[in-house]
């Protein structure tokens, strides 16, 4: 009986080993917490590695902010910047006590640690830390994931000039010319922090002021270049006639300028003007004289068929007010012409100073041919002291002298730019020629395309070139002199009384030579009293619609400036 239990027990040990129903029912209940460790895991994971990759995006945007809003080296002017970027690209309660919070966090996070600094480089580097709870993982212990990101941004590897164009016209007088005195202090002290940081690479940054009113002063500095860039002698218009006749009386304006019943028209008078550039002293040295050369040309012969519907594509040939290129240089098969200085010749119309009888005559050329006005004194008006006289003399409504590109600071031009004074006619062409004719790697000012320090190694770098035009006004040519002559009489670029639209026109096609040169051209218009067709030649001359400004009042255009001195020289990271 025994033995039969026995083998039947046996048996049914045996049929049990071979049965395997159930089997995986077993596996699945020893194995389901390592799988759901797993799966979650991998939730948890994915999760933390796309906040992680969010993070980094808001680190590197804040970064770039904060150091774009650095104009003072300071960490104090970044912060703000750097907590405006974290929170709107990743959302969460701030730990650094900015008391920032969301409603819902991106991901859940925690609040986030903030780290900054300002290498000696100059490079704002930016740290991030938070951690992300997990979804799963908790359940085995495992609250959250830490995540972090850093980034340090820094001004680009590349050289940088800048020519700053000023409308110093008069309409500029009073506080327009107090706001941009300041605007461009502040606009040079940026550029001087931006100059800091590139010399450790070798890199410079250069600037150049071009005031414009109805001319330019920049003949002495052409002169310095070569003086064959400027003519000695030329002809210039005048209603004066000869003989010369003493005026007996003071209600006859003409009695002593011309001899009525020989000359009743205007015409050109041919001048040396040697004396009168040599007396005017090398560029750069104070100016003291109103009746010699304070430095101002007139620009060059033209063509008078460039009209409204002319393209601005090209420069036709004979263009010599608008072809950039140095005296001598053949374009087109025409050989460009050296400039003549600026000489505002008196007319009948002036003759309205003085005491009778006014009957001494000038005996220094080129006084002696153009019988210049008298003052309030019975003798000629050959020589004065105040180099800043307004009004009718050689160099009237000739502002400042431009100054050339160098590695000005703002200091080494606080002088220069309190200086600025607002007198005489709107001419946006001339500023814009001058402006781009500074900046041009061709003479008459050559400036180099690639620069690198001595004592650093490696390749020269690209020059970025950046024109700022300024201005307040609508182009309005005067109806005496400016740098065209006394258009009415001469003619160079017009055949009626009006010769706004070639001026305009000139306006267009200099600002699109400058773009085919790639130069970067930004444009502000200040105050209200511009038209609209100047406002649209000053909005297409600006490389794109967001380089073209408005400023309406002198808060604005300081803010204005500030705004393209940070975009001046792009950002980058650099870790």
């Amino acid at each position: 009986m025994a033995n039969r239990l026995g083998g039947r027990f046996r048996a049914a040990l045996g049929r049990l080993r071979q049965d395997t129903r159930g089997n995986v029912m077993l596996f699945m209940a020893a194995g389901v917490i390592p799988v759901t460790a797993a799966v979650g895991g991998g939730v948890d994971l994915t999760r933390a590695y796309m906040a992680q990759a969010r993070l980094q995006q808001a680190v590197d945007a804040a970064t770039l902010a904060g150091r774009k809003a650095m104009t003072d080296g300071q960490l104090a002017t970044a912060a703000p910047e750097i907590t405006k970027f974290l929170q709107n690209n990743y959302p969460a309660n701030m730990a650094d006590g900015t008391g920032l919070s969301v409603a819902e966090p991106i991901f859940q996070s925690e609040s986030i640690d903030v780290d900054s600094e300002i290498t000696e480089q100059g490079a704002l580097c930016v740290t991030a830390s938070t951690s992300v709870p997990t979804l799963v993982m908790g359940a085995f212990g495992k609250q959250s994931i830490g995540i972090s990101a850093d980034s340090c941004a820094r001004r680009s590897g590349t050289n940088i000039d800048v020519v700053l164009v000023l409308d110093v016209t008069g309409s500029m007088a009073g506080s327009r010319l107090t706001a941009l005195k300041t605007a461009t202090t502040d606009f040079l002290e940026t550029l001087d922090d931006t100059r800091t940081q590139l010399a450790v690479s070798g890199l410079r940054v250069r600037v150049g002021i071009v005031p414009y009113s109805q001319a330019v002063n920049i003949g002495r500095l052409l002169h310095e270049e070569n003086s064959a860039y400027i003519a000695t002698s030329g002809d210039y218009w005048t209603d004066i006639g000869t003989p010369y006749r003493p005026c007996t009386n003071d209600s006859d304006d003409d009695c002593n300028w011309r001899n009525r019943t020989s000359d009743d028209n205007a015409r050109a008078v041919a001048l040396d003007l040697s004396s009168f550039i040599t007396n005017g002293g090398a560029a750069g040295t104070s100016f003291n004289n109103a009746y010699a050369w304070k430095g101002c040309v007139e620009m060059r012969p033209s063509i008078k068929t460039i009209g409204s519907s002319t393209s601005i594509s090209s420069i036709p040939a004979g263009a010599w007010d608008i072809i950039d290129a140095a005296p001598g240089v053949v374009v087109n098969g025409g050989t460009a012409p050296a400039w003549k200085p600026y000489f505002s010749s008196p007319t009948k119309s002036e003759n309205r100073f003085g005491t009778s009888p006014r009957t001494t005559q000038p005996t220094a050329a080129p006084w002696s041919a153009m019988k210049w006005e008298v003052d309030d004194r019975p003798t000629w008006r050959t020589t004065r002291a105040s180099a800043t006289t307004t009004g009718a003399n050689p160099n009237a409504s000739c502002p400042a002298e431009a100054k050339k590109l160098g590695e000005h600071s703002a200091t080494s031009l606080a002088s220069y730019v309190s200086g600025l004074v607002a007198e005489g006619g709107t001419l946006h062409d001339v500023g814009m020629y001058w402006g781009l004719a500074m900046i041009s790697p061709q003479a008459p000012f050559v400036n180099e395309t690639e620069y690198l320090a001595a004592g650093h190694t490696g390749s020269k770098r690209d020059v970025k070139k950046y024109i700022v035009f300024m201005t307040d006004g609508e182009l309005a040519p005067p109806g005496t002199y400016s740098a065209w002559g006394k258009e009415s009489w001469d003619k160079r670029i017009h055949s009626d009384s009006d010769s706004t639209t070639e001026h305009r026109k000139r306006f267009q096609m200099l600002c699109e030579a400058g773009k085919q040169q790639n130069v970067n051209i930004s444009t502000i218009a200040f105050g209200d009293s511009m038209g609209s067709s100047d406002a649209t030649a000053l909005q297409n001359c600006a490389t794109n619609t967001d380089q073209y400004y408005k400023a309406a009042n002198s808060a604005d255009l300081i803010a204005v400036f500030q705004v393209i001195a940070n975009n001046i020289g792009y950002l980058r990271l650099s870790e």
